[in-house]
Formats: structure tokens, sequence, C-alpha cells
């Protein structure tokens, strides 16, 4: 039997992908089947090392220039094009078939193999057009989308969470005092002010605990003002995202933005606090377990055109659920 060949494209962002972790692990499933998944450098060793992903990964430059842009796949999951399209000056594909799907309002044909392309739809409803403006989390619309081209991997999915065992990196008998604070976001909307994260730290450190800030390399100016009011932070920058997944494990605690790292530590079961300003946490905070909780955030009514209060949470707000949470 000759062995089929799957093309994953993932999104850009390191929270969406880590969104389509689920559907990469029920590919596991499918018998006498090769998954290649193209996505951006720095998620390889993550989806590898921490997550357990067994695929091949491939980044964009690997499939175009490689004789694999001559290859014909068996299918094509294009969820890289929730951002934008991905491989369209790609004319290689030697698909057989031609076949419509798409759970979203862009309908557009694409001659090929059984395939599943969201066409650059960039208007900001464009993850509800399918469900009636009900949000969902965010990685059951990528399986939805799945399960138009591989209804066999239909499960008893549990919405509230991710239907696969997390990894556990690092011991949690044993959680230190520390808490590992994550001022990070792609987009200066999402960082809840720097001010407040320090005057949460100084509020903790003062209880006797350990302050740890992950910042990336957008945040590199926030150290200064971070090592001179509280009294001795240790400041991780630009860390190896295999190296912030262990890290992160051996808190007693994350207290984040809605931003890459955070979407790591919910994947990974750390105890956390997750802060919203103008997305919808009912969307991409998809994992409601007991010791992860989310705070602020939109409303999906936003996407009615209907403004919604978009205030920051306060700071005694964020440290008084902290404490029922530990």
């Amino acid at each position: 039997m000759e062995r089929k060949t799957n093309l994953v494209l993932l999104p850009n962002g390191l929270g969406d992908s880590i969104q389509t972790l689920p559907v990469l692990q029920l590919f596991e499933r499918l018998e006498n089947t090769k998954t290649l998944v193209v996505a951006e450098e720095q998620v390889h060793a993550l989806f590898l090392n921490v997550f357990g992903i067994k695929a091949t990964f491939l980044t964009r430059d690997d499939l175009i220039g490689s004789s694999l842009k001559r290859t014909r796949f068996d299918a094509l999951l294009d969820f890289n094009g929730l951002n934008e399209p991905a491989f369209d000056d790609v004319l290689q594909y030697s698909f057989h078939q031609t076949v419509a799907h798409t759970l979203f309002r862009d309908k557009k044909s694409k001659k090929g193999a059984p395939c599943i392309k969201v066409n650059d739809v960039k208007v900001a409803s464009r993850y509800f057009n399918a469900v009636g403006y009900s949000p969902k989390p965010a990685w059951t619309h990528y399986y939805e989308m799945t399960l138009k081209l591989f209804p066999q991997l239909l499960i008893q999915a549990d919405l509230k969470g991710f239907p696969y065992k997390w990894p556990q990196l690092a011991s949690k008998t044993k959680r230190s005092q520390s808490y590992g604070l994550i001022p990070c976001g792609s987009l200066m909307s999402k960082h809840w002010p720097i001010s407040s994260f320090i005057e949460l730290a100084i509020i903790l450190e003062d209880e006797g605990h350990t302050i740890h800030f992950y910042l990336g390399e957008n945040e590199r100016a926030y150290a200064e003002d971070i090592t001179e009011k509280l009294i001795e932070p240790i400041i991780e920058i630009n860390l190896s995202l295999p190296d912030l997944a262990v890290r992160l494990q051996q808190h007693k605690m994350i207290i984040a933005n809605d931003c890459g790292p955070m979407h790591i530590a919910a994947a990974i079961g750390c105890p956390l606090i997750a802060i919203f300003h103008d997305t919808l946490p009912q969307c991409w905070f998809p994992y409601a377990k007991a010791n992860q909780k989310a705070i602020g955030g939109q409303f999906h009514t936003v996407y009615r055109g209907r403004k919604t209060d978009s205030s920051w949470p306060e700071v005694g707000t964020v440290k008084t659920l902290a404490d029922t949470m530990t």
C-alpha cells in the first residue's frame, strides 16, 4: 500500500501554533501516513522536545527550496491562512482533485488534493463566521477543519482542555515559592502595564517570594525599571523556548499577558493567571483547568460592532485571584 503524505501549514504566531497541538497529535493515529509540518523555525524544538509531536518539521524555505514543492500531497491543511496565505506562489503542487472545504466566510475552491484553505480573511470576525458569533476555544476550529478531511479522527474531545496528556518537564511535587511574571506580547495592546507587573512583584517580594521576570527582545527595556524597584529580581531575556518551558513549570504560579510564552505555560499545565485586554479569553484561553484562570479581555459582542469595556484589571484584583488559587 502506498504511503500517504499530508502537508500541514502552521500559523506564524507562537500562540496560534500551540493551538494546533491537539490536531497534530491526532495525526499520529493515521496509519500508513506521513505528516509534514511547515512552521516558523522557533517552534520546531518546542514541538519536538517539549510537546513530543511525532512529525517531520520544515520551514517555509525548506519546502520551497526542495523537491518537496513538486510532491503530490494527499491532503493539505493550511492553518496559516488564518493570518495570510502561505504558499500562493508555489504552483508545482501536482494535486489531482478539486475539493471546496472551509468553515469560514471566504469560500474559494482550490484545485488539488482534499484541502481546507482559509483564504486571506483579515476581518476581525474571521474565527466566528461559522459558529454564529459564539466563541469557542481556538483549537476546536482547527479540529473541525481537520475532521472535514479526516472524519476518522473524530474523538470525544473535552472542549475545556487539550485532548492529550500534558508533558511534565519538572517535578511538581516540590514547587518553589517563586513566581514567574511574563510582561510580553506581540502587540503593545496586549501588555498589562509594566508598572502594574512591578507593583505586583513588589507585593509578592515583600511576602518572601522570589520573582522571575521573563522578557523577550522587545521587552529588554523593562529590565532597568525592574532592577531599580525590586530588591533581588531574577530577569531572563530571550531564553530558548524549550528552556523557557522547563523554567516555567518550576514556579508556584505564572502571571502573564496574552502572549506566546503564556500559551506554553498553559499547554504544559502550569498554575497560571493570563491577563487579557483586547482579545477574547473564550477563544484564546481554552484550557479552563482548576489552577488556570483568565482575567480581563473582550466579550464576543465586540465582533458584532458593539464596544465593550476593555479596561485593565487592577493589581489588587490580580493579587487576590493569585492568593485564591494558591
